[in-house]
């Protein structure tokens, strides 16, 4: 960094004296004139002139430049040998600002050591302890910052991460043990500053316990729910209780709660409120029943809570643009719930290469809706496959009928041995012809 910084001087430098010199030549043109041959002659000779002037000027420049350069350099290094590295006892302070021959180490300019406030104790907590002996919880000493055993077992003041504050936190090191992964926390959320000032039996321990007893969360998994729903530990445990008691309310099981709580891993978030609107909704715009809705639910809870906008979006895609009737499209709901989730960009692509390239039906549709969820790419494949090896049957009427199911089959072997009836070889070939 230093010699880059000393190459721009150096170029400035330059810089600035070859506008001078242009400028003395400019003025002598002006003073000589241009009406006559010589004038221009002495104008040239006299730039000749200039120029080695210039060169003799730039050479000396450079040289007091080097010796600057190396007089810095030998000053930074001193002052480096001299001095320690910033630690963890020093924070910033911007109000100092010192030149290079004042300071005194390194961290002059920019940081001062940790002022501690003087420490009162005139409630008579020191009368029993024994100064003699070791410090200890029964045997207090007085806090004295001078000490460099005693301020090295106090907790940080401040971190760039958690990862400094869990050899202090028991809270962090038993959600290290129950296989929480800090650093997801840490890096994907703000909740590091939360979850270092809470206290592990009265604001973890009771929630980890109510979740594993009260709804059935299987132990083995609590790393992996805390992980992805770390929320779960600043919630408040009657609000949490109030909306498992609201599902209760709505006849769904504890094995069908502890489902939805754990695949749907906000649930516990929600306020009961929101909750009852969103199941309101679905209830009214697909007809649904008692049953069928706490089905709908259990089956996929994250419909739910994916938002009314889009299900609306997808709602208006089936029943005005693709010519769905409302029966068929709640039945496509209970069917496969995932496909409201979709973007409706890709439902369209899926539904116009099956119905125009390869003339299925809505009715078809109806009954097999998990196909509107694949991929125009994967459905050409396994369609141009059959087409070539002259299977390509969709009409059940007809024999060597192929359904949806069989053409969609998520293994390419099983497809290829099962519905094409040729071996995985030559499917595998003909993917890579394409």
């Amino acid at each position: 960094m230093i010699r880059a910084i000393l190459c721009r001087a150096r170029v400035g430098a330059f810089v600035a004296r070859r506008l001078v010199t242009d400028r003395s030549v400019v003025d002598k043109l002006e003073f000589h004139g241009s009406g006559t041959s010589s004038a221009l002659k002495a104008s040239e000779k006299g730039n000749e002139e200039i120029t080695e002037t210039e060169r003799g000027d730039h050479y000396l420049d450079e040289q007091e430049t080097d010796k600057d350069a190396s007089r810095l350099i030998e000053a930074l290094r001193k002052l480096d040998d001299a001095a320690p590295i910033l630690g963890s006892g020093l924070v910033k302070d911007p109000a100092k600002r010192l030149s290079i021959e004042e300071m005194e180490s390194p961290d002059d300019t920019t940081s001062r050591n940790i002022q501690w406030r003087k420490i009162i104790y005139d409630e008579g907590e020191l009368d029993k302890s024994d100064l003699s002996q070791p410090p200890s919880k029964l045997n207090p000493h007085p806090f004295d910052p001078t000490d460099p055993e005693m301020a090295k077992a106090l907790p940080l003041t401040h971190a760039r991460s958690m990862a400094a504050f869990v050899n202090h936190s028991k809270v962090l090191q038993n959600l290290l043990d129950l296989g929480v992964d800090l650093l997801d926390i840490d890096t994907k959320t703000k909740l590091a500053r939360h979850l270092v000032r809470l206290d592990w039996e009265k604001d973890v321990f009771p929630k980890l316990a109510w979740l594993v007893k009260g709804i059935g969360v299987d132990r083995e998994t609590l790393g992996k729910y805390l992980t992805r729903n770390p929320f779960f530990l600043v919630q408040n445990l009657d609000d949490m209780k109030t909306r498992v008691a609201y599902l209760q309310s709505k006849k769904f099981t504890s094995k069908e709660i502890a489902k939805i709580v754990t695949e749907h891993r906000y649930w516990l978030n929600i306020d009961v409120k929101t909750t009852d609107a969103r199941l309101g909704w679905l209830q009214r715009q697909f007809k649904l029943t008692g049953d069928q809705v706490r089905t709908l639910i259990v089956k996929e809870p994250r419909v739910l809570y994916f938002g009314l906008g889009p299900l609306q979006r997808v709602v208006l895609l089936f029943n005005k643009e693709l010519a769905f009737p409302p029966a068929a499209v709640k039945k496509m709901i209970m069917t496969d719930p995932r496909l409201f989730m979709m973007d409706y960009e890709h439902i369209v692509a899926s539904y116009n290469y099956f119905v125009l390239v390869m003339n299925i039906p809505n009715s078809r549709l109806i009954e097999y809706p998990t196909a509107l969820r694949c991929s125009v790419s994967v459905i050409r494949k396994r369609h141009e496959f059959l087409k070539k090896v002259n299977k390509a049957v969709y009409d059940p009427e007809l024999p060597g009928y192929v359904s949806l199911e069989q053409l969609l089959q998520p293994s390419d072997k099983k497809f290829a041995e099962k519905v094409a009836r040729i071996k995985a070889e030559s499917y595998d070939r003909f993917l890579k012809t394409l």
